[in-house]
C-alpha cells in the first residue's frame, strides 16, 4: 500500500515558476560555485534543486520523512479503512527501533517520529533546542504537509527550510558525517535513498527521487520521455449541445476490492438540456389521451379526503355520544372508563416525493417492435403518462436522466425538479432527451439521495427506469463493471435506506442475469418483459408503492 501511495500521489510535475523561485532562494544561501551537479534554467526540476544543497544525502533523508508522511496521510484520507490499521503498525515499529546517539541522527529521528503523529521517546534524550525545533515543525507539518492540498514540491520546499534551520544549529552540514537513520521497516528502504551512503556514487539525488517518486523510475535526463499528467476528462456533451451545466459534484465511491470507500472519486456534472421544442411531447399526450385520462380518474381516488373524523379521542372539538354513553356505563359497574370522549377531525395529506431515474446510456437506442420507437422513447413515455397521473393527486415529484462517460463525468440531467412547476420547460427537456453513453449507477444514486434530502416530505422513494447493469468505461481508467459496479450501486442504495428512503426498480432487461438480485433484493425490483407495456405498467406500480 506504501509504494502504491507514492504511484499516486507522488509526482515530479512542478510549475517551472515554482522551482526557479525556490533556486533562487537555495543559490542566495549556497553559491554554485560550492554545489554539485547544476543543469540550465528552462530544465530544471526537484532533482536539479536537490544537487545544489552540499549534504545531498541529508537533504534527501529529510524530504524522504515528509514526502512518507505526506503519501501516507492521503493514503488514509482518500482510503478511510485502513487508517486504524496503519496507525497502529506505524506506531509498534517506531517503539522497536533502535536509539541514535549522534545529535544529528537524533532530531532526524525526532523528525521521524513527530511526521507520523507521535511524540518522539524520552529515551532520544533531546536538548531543549531540538526539543523546541520539533515542535515548532509539527505545526507546519500539519499545515503544509498533512493536507490533501499538498504535494512533493511542499514536501521538498519545507526539506529546505529544515535543511537550512539545521545549519543554523549545527554549522557547515557538508563537514558532518551523516549516518543516514533507517526507514519504518513496512516502507522497505532506507530513507529518502536505497541504503547507498557511499559519498562517491554518481548523482547521488537521482536514486533518492527514483525511490520515492516511482514514475520517475525512466531516465531522469529525459525530460520528452516523462509521461505528461493528463487533463480531468470535462463534460463533452452539454458543451456541443450547448447544454446548461448547473454545477459538478464530487462523491465517493465503495471499492469492493479494498473494502473500502475511494475518497472523491467521482465527478456527477449535472446539467440542463437546451433548445428544441414541445413537440415530442405533445404527440405522447395525443397518443395516449385515452390512458391518462382513466389515470387521472384512478389517482384521484388515491387522494385523501380534506379530513378525517377520529372518535375516541382525548381531546377534540365535539363529544363522542357512543363513547360517552359507554363510560356511564362503565362506571355503573364500578370500573374506570376511557378518557377518550371526543371527537377529533384532523387534516389528512399524502406527504410524498420521488424522484424518477432515467437511464439513457447507449443502450436504449434499440429498437422495439413494429412501430420503430426505442426503449428511450418508450421511458419517455411511460413519465410523461406518470407526470400526468402525479399532476392530478398533487405528489411531489422530479424527473432526472443520467448516463455515464468516465468517473470525471457522470451525466445527470435536470427534467423536473421537485419545487417546480411542470411547464412547456419541463416537456421541452423530456422531448429532447437523447441516448448519450454508459451507465455509472452508484454516483447517479448518491446524486438522487441529495435530491431527496431536500424534498421535505415524511415518505422520500427513488423509482429508478433501466435497461441494464451498471457500466462504464473510459480509457485511462479502471473499468466500472460486474462486481465493482454492482458493490458500489447496492452501497449507494443502503446510503439511502440509512436516511430512511425507499428504492424500486423497474427494469426491461429480460435477461438480468444475477446483477439484479445482487444490487436489488433488498430494496424491490420488478421486470417488464413487454418494453411496450411500460407507459401503462409504471402509474399502476407507483399507485402500489404509495398506498
Amino acid at each position: 500500500m506504501h509504494e502504491v501511495g507514492h504511484a499516486r500521489y507522488s509526482s515530479l510535475d512542478v510549475e517551472p515558476e515554482k522551482l526557479n523561485e525556490l533556486k533562487k532562494n537555495i543559490i542566495e544561501k549556497y553559491p554554485p560555485a560550492n554545489s554539485g551537479y547544476k543543469r540550465d534554467d528552462e530544465n530544471i526540476d526537484l532533482v536539479d534543486l536537490l544537487s545544489l544543497l552540499r549534504n545531498q544525502i541529508l537533504a534527501a533523508t529529510i524530504f524522504g520523512i515528509l514526502e512518507d508522511a505526506r503519501v501516507e496521510y492521503m493514503i488514509m484520507e482518500h482510503y478511510r479503512g485502513v487508517r486504524a490499521d496503519l496507525e497502529e503498525v506505524r506506531h509498534k515499529m517506531l517503539l522497536m527501533r533502535e536509539m541514535p546517539e549522534d545529535e544529528l541522527e537524533k532530531f532526524m529521528e525526532g523528525l521521524l517520529w513527530i511526521s507520523t503523529g507521535h511524540d518522539p521517546k524520552a529515551e532520544l534524550g533531546l536538548d531543549k533546542t531540538t526539543i523546541g525545533m520539533l515542535n515548532s515543525l509539527q505545526d507546519k507539518l500539519e499545515n503544509r504537509i498533512l493536507t490533501t492540498e499538498s504535494s512533493t514540491f511542499s514536501s521538498f520546499e519545507m526539506a529546505f527550510e529544515i535543511y537550512y534551520s539545521l545549519e543554523e544549529k549545527l554549522g557547515p552540514l557538508d563537514e558532518i558525517n551523516y549516518k543516514m537513520i533507517k526507514n519504518i521497516e513496512y516502507r522497505g528502504m532506507d530513507v529518502g535513498a536505497t541504503g547507498q551512503t557511499d559519498p562517491m556514487m554518481t548523482k547521488p539525488y537521482e536514486n533518492v527521487i527514483k525511490n520515492f517518486i516511482p514514475e520517475t523510475e525512466a531516465d531522469l535526463t529525459a525530460d520528452e520521455d516523462r509521461p505528461k499528467e493528463q487533463a480531468t476528462d470535462k463534460p463533452t456533451q452539454p458543451f456541443e449541445n450547448n447544454w446548461r451545466v448547473l454545477g459538478s459534484y464530487k462523491y465517493d465511491e465503495w471499492d469492493s476490492t479494498i473494502n473500502d470507500y475511494r475518497s472523491e472519486w467521482s465527478t456527477v456534472n449535472e446539467m440542463e438540456p437546451h433548445g428544441g421544442n414541445t413537440a415530442y411531447y405533445k404527440k405522447a399526450l395525443e397518443h395516449y389521451g385515452n390512458e391518462i385520462a382513466l389515470l387521472r380518474h384512478t389517482f384521484g381516488l388515491m387522494k385523501p379526503e380534506a379530513f378525517h373524523r377520529m372518535k375516541g379521542q382525548n381531546d377534540g372539538t365535539e363529544i363522542d355520544i357512543d363513547a360517552y354513553t359507554e363510560s356511564l356505563i362503565t362506571k355503573r359497574c364500578g370500573a374506570n372508563p376511557d378518557d377518550g370522549m371526543y371527537i377529533r377531525w384532523d387534516k389528512q395529506e399524502r406527504d410524498v416525493a420521488t424522484l424518477f431515474l432515467m437511464d439513457v446510456s447507449a443502450s436504449t437506442r434499440k429498437i422495439l417492435g413494429m412501430d420503430g420507437r426505442s426503449i428511450l422513447e418508450v421511458e419517455k413515455d411511460a413519465l410523461i403518462i406518470m407526470s400526468q397521473a402525479l399532476e392530478s393527486i398533487g405528489d411531489k415529484y422530479a424527473i432526472y436522466a443520467f448516463s455515464g462517460k468516465s468517473k470525471d463525468n457522470v451525466e445527470y440531467f435536470k427534467i423536473k425538479e421537485f419545487d417546480e412547476r411542470f411547464s412547456d420547460d419541463v416537456a421541452r427537456r423530456m422531448s429532447i432527451l437523447a441516448s448519450e453513453s454508459n451507465t455509472r449507477l452508484g454516483p447517479a444514486i448518491r446524486h438522487s439521495i441529495k435530491k431527496l434530502e431536500k424534498a421535505g416530505a415524511r415518505t422520500k422513494i427513488l423509482v429508478l427506469l433501466s435497461d441494464g447493469e451498471p457500466y462504464d468505461r473510459a480509457r485511462g481508467e479502471d473499468s466500472y463493471q460486474g462486481d465493482i459496479a454492482q458493490e458500489d450501486t447496492r452501497m449507494a442504495i443502503s446510503e439511502g435506506k440509512n436516511r430512511g428512503m425507499h428504492f424500486f426498480c423497474i427494469t426491461v432487461d429480460k435477461n438480468p442475469g444475477e446483477y439484479l438480485n445482487n444490487i436489488f433484493s433488498d430494496v424491490g425490483y420488478t421486470i417488464i418483459d413487454d418494453v411496450l407495456m411500460l407507459p401503462e405498467m409504471l402509474p399502476l406500480l407507483y399507485k402500489r408503492l404509495t398506498t
